[in-house]
């Protein structure tokens, strides 16, 4: 079997990995972990609100690297944002999610993929007031 990032894998795979676990502030670029992305073809990125969101705003940038070490952020996001089929495909620099069980999704425009080893995603949480609830945010790479 192929190996991708010292781990064993098969073509046309789809990795799912939980970027952030029910978080409720915010984790900087510094604090973010670095994910394996070698090889992918597709990256989708999802932010989902838990049942007791209430005045928190989670807001989600992707950052890459093409060396491992040295980060930026890539504004170059496939979304969808309003779901009107007229608006088609639009690019954003990130994704926000405000709302209570309920889940956004967010593609990393796939020609920029090619020179990526590596990919951040970190989170914004900020507190309209008497905010609570938590945020995931999970990436599914396809190699």
């Amino acid at each position: 079997m192929a190996q991708r990032n010292n781990i064993p894998y098969a073509p046309n795979h789809v990795d799912i990995r939980t970027i952030h676990s029910a978080v409720d502030a915010t984790v900087a670029v510094g604090s973010a972990i670095a994910h394996p992305c070698s090889g992918a073809k597709g990256i989708l990125l999802a932010i989902t609100g838990s049942a007791a969101v209430s005045d928190l705003t989670g807001l989600i940038t992707f950052y890459a690297s093409a060396n491992g070490v040295n980060f930026g952020a890539v504004n170059l996001l496939m979304s969808n944002a309003t779901n009107a089929i007229e608006e088609g495909i639009i690019h954003v620099a990130n994704l926000s999610q405000a709302s209570p069980s309920n889940t956004k999704f967010v593609w990393v425009d796939p020609k920029i993929l090619g020179p990526i080893t590596r990919f951040k995603v970190p989170i914004a949480v900020t507190d309209g007031g008497s905010g609570a609830g938590t945020f995931t945010v999970t990436a599914s790479i396809q190699y």
